[in-house]
């Protein structure tokens, strides 16, 4: 039987092969959702239905979620007429637990790809970098858990999308550190206009206007930005950024890194 995926970085989704398994149901998705988030290990039953119910579970909470339970089951372990698949889908005290291969679930790639990134960043690899932070943004399919209707999975979505964000930056990091500034300027003005208020993006954004030699437009996006913040919020752009204004008013600003000699990309 060919093996299951599952995707959780945009709609909820799994695939069987090419094949894409339905999971329409609001609360079964919300109780994949749950499980895929900690894969191989057990989310309490009390946990599930605080998800699928909040403050106001019915009295039959219990019963209804062991259904629901076996409807995905059902969906993601068809019983054949030869055989029957290895048991994704297990119920071990005080809940349920939800079995996955390493790479199984997109995030399990994503984190990955994400550490990678780093760690070629740290060792002074920029193409390298750029190609795993590259490889994991491209796994994003839109807001993580956009189709997942409830409340309490918030923080995980915003949590999965400031990992979508690290590796975006990081990725224009090293596009930076490989000489494309041209190439970056319009999607860093895109994305701070969807994250007005991320600074780093702010402060990339400043470094590739200088690099292209437009120091009066790197300068205006600090000038901005500070005013934004003043007038919102009522604080100062963070000491990092100060250093860049100032390094970009006086010309100061580091030259490109070069990638370290002497040894391959990771």
């Amino acid at each position: 039987m060919e093996r299951l995926e599952y995707g959780i970085l945009g709609p909820l989704e799994v695939r069987r092969g090419q094949v894409l398994v339905p999971i329409n149901a609001p609360r079964e998705r919300v109780v994949l959702a749950a499980l895929l988030l900690q894969p191989n290990r057990v989310v309490a039953a009390a946990r599930l239905i605080d998800l699928i119910w909040g403050n106001s579970p019915p009295a039959a909470a219990q019963n209804t979620l062991q259904s629901l339970v076996l409807r995905l089951r059902r969906r993601i372990e068809p019983a054949t007429r030869f055989s029957h698949p290895a048991q994704v889908l297990i119920t071990r005290r005080p809940g349920y637990l939800l079995r996955a291969e390493p790479g199984q679930i997109d995030l399990q790639r994503f984190e990955q790809l994400l550490a990678r990134g780093r760690e070629a960043s740290l060792a002074g690899h920029p193409t390298a970098a750029a190609r795993s932070f590259h490889e994991a943004t491209a796994l994003c399919r839109g807001p993580a858990l956009v189709d997942v209707v409830t409340d309490g999975l918030r923080s995980e979505a915003a949590r999965l999308q400031e990992g979508y964000l690290e590796a975006t930056e990081g990725r224009i990091r090293a596009d930076l550190d490989t000489g494309r500034h041209a190439q970056v300027v319009g999607e860093l003005r895109a994305l701070i206009a969807d994250h007005p208020f991320r600074e780093p993006l702010h402060g990339l954004l400043m470094l590739a206007l200088y690099r292209c030699d437009r120091q009066a437009e790197a300068l205006l996006v600090f000038r901005t930005l500070r005013a934004m913040l003043a007038d919102d919020l009522g604080i100062e752009p963070a000491a990092a950024l100060q250093e860049l204004h100032r390094a970009i008013l006086h010309r100061t600003v580091a030259p490109v890194r070069a990638p370290a000699a002497g040894r391959r990309p990771a």
